[in-house]
């Protein structure tokens, strides 16, 4: 009876440490996306200055919103450009998440006229970051431009960035999952073992 009373103590061990490990990774994940908008809003920032000034990738956005056409220079090479910059700039900050992105009027963000290669328009976003485009946009453009990044998986990233709490705490599940796994079986052949016993037991009465 007390071994079978062990068991039941492991056992609720296991459940209540199951509790224990997922409110901590769900508050792990709270501090995460905290800690990841700010350092998102750094980067928004950032990117927003280096494109309200001359430089290659604005020189290329504002020439093509310019053209008429809409083929020069050429959208494909000028949206991985603009990717390849805003991933450089997502890393400074520490931010290695997949993403994608889309410019569109300030005030209308469905009319999308411009996106990156892997933005896909029927997909669900839940997460989205806008940076209104500056003065160096709107002084040639004539009308405001914002761009919208947005962040693909990010509870998966999140979870991936609490490895350090996710790691041990499955391993300390799995070593008492074993223990009660090796316990029940103990008590399952101490169990068999003691049928006969009592069995002769009362043959002799």
């Amino acid at each position: 009876m007390s071994r079978n009373l062990l068991a039941a103590i492991v056992l609720f061990a296991l459940i209540g440490l199951t509790f224990v490990q997922f409110r901590l990774l769900v508050i792990g994940a709270r501090l995460e996306k905290q800690r990841f908008d700010q350092k998102i809003l750094v980067a928004q920032r950032n990117i927003r200055r280096v494109l309200n000034e001359p430089n290659p990738v604005s020189d290329a956005l504002i020439a093509f919103f310019q053209s008429k056409t809409k083929t020069l220079p050429h959208p494909a090479h000028l949206a991985d450009s603009l990717h390849i910059f805003l991933k450089k700039e997502m890393e400074k900050v520490d931010i290695g998440a997949q993403f994608s992105f889309t410019i569109a009027p300030r005030f209308n963000a469905d009319k999308i006229e411009f996106s990156s290669n892997n933005y896909n328009a029927e997909k669900k976003y839940n997460y989205k970051y806008a940076i209104p485009l500056g003065d160096y946009f709107s002084n040639q453009l004539h009308r405001d431009k914002t761009l919208h990044i947005y962040v693909e998986n990010l509870f998966g990233y999140l979870l991936a960035e609490l490895n350090y709490l996710i790691i041990p705490s499955v391993l300390c599940m799995i070593a008492l999952l074993v223990c009660l796994v090796l316990l029940i079986n103990i008590l399952q052949k101490e169990q068999k073992l003691n049928i006969p016993r009592s069995s002769t037991t009362m043959r002799n009465y």
